[in-house]
């Protein structure tokens, strides 16, 4: 558990919910764009996404390559995940595609299956 993670749920709210708490942490990375960060610190840090509304301009390439470098963020900067899979879903009756995220979540009860579509996909 993160220290926000912690001082939330020492709040007297709602019991800690792992999955939700690793999911809020996978929307605040994709939030973090490149274009942000100062010159040089998106590489240093391996943060730093495009934009999500661009993308599909210049057809599934740029999906894939969008989806193999939140791969990477997440890989970095999200411990709890193992066997991190960005996923590329194609368009299909008048939907966009979208973006999932398959993954194992260490939890303390054991592994478990992780799955997360990415918010506006």
């Amino acid at each position: 558990m993160y220290l926000l993670e912690r001082l939330d749920s020492a709040g007297g709210g709602p019991a800690f919910d792992l999955e939700a708490a690793v999911a809020a942490q996978i929307a605040r990375l994709v939030a973090v764009h490149d274009w942000e960060l100062p010159s040089g610190l998106a590489e240093s840090l391996g943060l730093g996404l495009p934009s999500a509304v661009d993308l599909g301009h210049d057809g599934a390439a740029d999906l894939d390559r969008y989806a193999a470098r939140l791969q990477q963020v997440i890989r970095r900067h999200e411990p709890r995940l193992n066997n991190v899979k960005v996923l590329v879903h194609p368009a299909a009756n008048h939907a966009p595609p979208h973006l999932v995220v398959e993954a194992t979540l260490a939890a303390e009860q054991g592994p478990l299956p992780f799955r997360f579509t990415l918010p506006g996909n």
